[in-house]
């Protein structure tokens, strides 16, 4: 049965095997060999495998695909398969990869192009780097609606705070974690031979069985541990130094740790409020002598509609209070009441602070 007479369920079936396989483990040379050749037999086969790759990780995110050179990806894609590459449309005679393609219209092309491209994407992909990893690979972004509870396929557990950007790899090889931006409070399962590591963008931070809050705002890092041990590494210098820079620390349960992109000292743990740093996962929000300024920011983050300062003397005022996150109203007048103030909500739907 030649591959253009084969019915839709026998190629997702193919697709299926093909998608088993990689998942079980990486794949020889010579069966990687055979895994391009199917591809590049049909157009069918690139579709229903990109289709069964789209429900476990979005390819759209992977950074090859903003620098790849698809004409050197299709010379790639002819020079590793095993048959010639050659896909076939309706209307349009069979082509092989890097034949003239002048004495037919734009739009041709562009329609040929779309599965000889995938065809190579797919085959440079897995020739240069283990295709698989990127499928375990899921992204978690959260908006004000509140905490995120997650179970990862380790058994950890994992709190998201709102507005948090992250993206977790946990298989059999590697428990990985990318904080991009905001805050996240993990419970990890106890597995020495599989580090957990939480990235940011100051630092990294290892632990092995324990439980402790990752913090990632304006430019900084703050780890809060809880119980176990972690290991917080110093920021890797942006250019080549002599300099050693700020060696790396090692929490105890309690104490927590401040890590900046410029940090060169060493880094100092220092004794935190774990109950008032871990709040925001009963939705309560803790200040202890901080200007108003940044206590209406934290809030902020909990709601779409902003709470706004019009009085300019207001913002330094101290805050000293635990507050309901999701009770924007009852904070400005609280706040508005204790400063002499007046709080009031515009016609924008916003609760301004402003003078009475």
């Amino acid at each position: 049965m030649t591959d253009s007479w084969k019915r839709p369920y026998d190629i997702a079936a193919e697709a299926a095997e093909w998608h088993l396989d990689m998942q079980c483990g990486e794949l020889s040379a010579a069966r990687r060999a055979v895994f391009v050749n199917w591809l590049a037999r049909s157009p069918a086969h690139v579709e229903e495998f990109l289709r069964l790759v789209a429900l476990q990780a979005d390819l759209k995110r992977l950074p090859a695909l903003q620098t790849m050179d698809l004409e050197s990806l299709l010379a790639q894609a002819a020079r590793t398969a095993t048959a010639p590459n050659v896909v076939d449309f309706p209307g349009h005679s069979r082509r092989a990869v890097g034949a003239p393609m002048s004495r037919h219209p734009a739009w041709a092309r562009r329609t040929w192009l779309l599965p000889a491209a995938a065809v190579s994407l797919l085959a440079a992909l897995f020739w240069f780097t283990p295709l698989r990893q990127w499928w375990t690979v899921t992204q978690y972004q959260t908006g004000a609606g509140g905490p995120r509870s997650v179970s990862l396929r380790d058994g950890s557990q994992v709190q998201i705070n709102v507005r948090s950007d992250l993206e977790v790899q946990v298989d059999g090889r590697r428990r990985d974690v990318q904080l991009l931006n905001g805050e996240a409070l993990f419970q990890v399962a106890h597995d020495p031979a599989h580090p957990f590591r939480v990235h940011t963008p100051q630092t990294v931070i290892e632990a092995k069985g324990t439980q402790f809050d990752v913090r990632v705002r304006d430019g900084r890092t703050v780890v809060v541990l809880l119980e176990g041990r972690v290991e917080v590494a110093a920021p890797r210098p942006k250019v080549e130094s002599t300099a050693t820079g700020a060696p790396s620390v090692v929490l105890k349960p309690g104490e927590a740790v401040t890590v900046m992109a410029d940090t060169v000292s060493a880094l100092q743990p220092h004794r935190a409020d774990v109950d008032a740093e871990t709040a925001w996962v009963r939705r309560r929000l803790v200040f202890d002598d901080t200007p108003l300024e940044r206590v209406v920011d934290e809030f902020n983050l909990y709601s779409d509609a902003p709470i706004v300062i019009d009085d300019p003397a207001a913002r330094s005022i101290r805050v000293s209070a635990s507050f309901d996150a999701a009770n924007p109203e009852l904070f400005a007048r609280s706040v508005a009441a204790a400063a002499a103030l007046k709080a009031e909500r515009h016609a924008d739907g916003n609760w301004h602070i402003e003078r009475p």
